[in-house]
């Protein structure tokens, strides 16, 4: 049931590499998971040409993925979303990622 309480956007001068994040998700039909890890770089992608991936920098970070999580929101220590999560190209699955959510709301605008 919706309470009507709106998750709050984290800009991305909020957080830095270090920081402890969390993947929110249900990964493989299982609800409701949350896992913890840091932030590892803040422009990954930029460099590397990953297949599928259009998006210029992404958010690499520890928190655990599996399918079903991408697509959830990576938070910051203050439950402020940072960014949606991503899963790579199977040549990069060690990678966990998320698009900027700032990215993906400019994206949004412009659409």
């Amino acid at each position: 049931e919706f309470d009507g309480k709106l998750a709050k956007i984290g800009l991305e001068t909020d957080f830095e590499v270090g920081d402890e994040v969390y993947s929110l998700g249900s990964p493989l039909g299982t609800d409701y998971t949350l896992s913890r890890g840091i932030v590892m770089n803040l422009n990954f992608g930029s460099k590397q040409k990953i297949p599928g991936i259009h998006w210029e920098r992404l958010i690499l970070h520890s928190a655990a993925i599996a399918p079903g999580n991408s697509g959830g929101p990576l938070v910051d220590a203050y439950g402020r979303v940072i960014g949606i999560n991503i899963l790579l190209h199977p040549t990069y699955s060690n990678y966990i990622c998320a698009v900027y959510i700032q990215d993906i709301l400019n994206w949004m605008i412009g659409c």
